[in-house]
């Protein structure tokens, strides 16, 4: 598979000699520069050793702190404050509040930016996928209030900017499923707010009380079969896609043996005469 961005490009298999021959094939046809293993793509990072590939975006994270001035900030220990409850400015019209710093930003794209960034990360951050969804509900219309939580969402990144996905090398087939506890439980449409990540062994999930949480397992369950199917039909198109390969190869092997047997033939005639 080759995956293309503007002038760079990704060359990936599982089958190390079928890299080297599409390189070998690219450098033939155009002027390119082969950087060997993948280091750095798109601000994602990746580091190998013994037990494994760690996809992370550290030098991602230094430079959104820095871009919004949070380099010496103080660091949290959640992505979210506990219970907090964001609220829309439709919902203050009908349920007005005393908290009159809590006023509509004068400039919505730096919220929107910010939460646009936060949401690339999340793509080697899955502990923050829930807050970012949650902070994506108020791209419209921004307040203070929720421009301190996205704040407070870099600040709990400082922490630890080198947090990524670890691509074991021990693989197995079970796929785990993690979502959050929250169920109907935003304050503007009681509706709930759920964030899935699936990894690839299945736990019940309770509260201090030994209460099964069964609505957001149902959601959960949900998000595993759309998955699961999703893998399942690229299977079958991986597998198609293989077999019309080995289809042309075959055809290509017989029209150069057909090619070869005329030359010969052609060779032989030459001869004789």
């Amino acid at each position: 598979m080759v995956l293309i961005y503007v002038d760079d490009l990704l060359v990936t298999r599982n089958d190390h000699k079928l890299i080297l021959e599409a390189k070998s094939i690219l450098k033939d046809r155009f002027k390119i520069k082969d950087l060997d293993e993948l280091r750095y793509f798109l601000g994602i990072e990746f580091a190998r050793n013994e037990l494994g590939i760690l996809i992370h975006q550290r030098k991602y994270c230094l430079e959104l702190m820095s871009d919004i001035g949070l380099s010496n900030s103080k660091t949290v220990r959640t992505p979210i404050e506990l219970n907090q409850k964001l609220k829309t400015t439709e919902f203050d019209l009908h349920f007005p509040t005393d908290n009159e710093d809590d006023r509509v930003l004068d400039d919505p794209n730096v919220y929107q930016k910010l939460v646009g960034r936060l949401f690339y990360l999340t793509i080697t951050r899955p502990d923050i996928a829930f807050a970012v969804q949650l902070l994506s509900q108020f791209m419209h219309s921004p307040k203070t209030s929720h421009m301190e939580a996205a704040m407070r969402v870099v600040r709990y990144v400082k922490q630890a900017p080198g947090l990524g996905i670890l691509m074991t090398i021990n693989t197995n087939n079970q796929l785990i499923a993690y979502c959050d506890a929250d169920w109907v439980a935003c304050p503007n449409n009681k509706k709930s707010i759920t964030a899935t990540w699936l990894h690839m062994e299945t736990t019940d999930v309770r509260d201090g009380n030994g209460k099964l949480h069964r609505g957001y397992i149902a959601e959960t369950i949900k998000e595993v079969i759309f998955g699961k199917k999703i893998g399942e039909n690229l299977r079958k198109k991986v597998n198609s896609l293989r077999e019309n390969i080995r289809l042309l190869r075959e055809e290509h092997m017989d029209g150069v043996a057909k090619v070869i047997k005329q030359l010969h033939e052609k060779k032989n005639q030459s001869k004789n005469a």
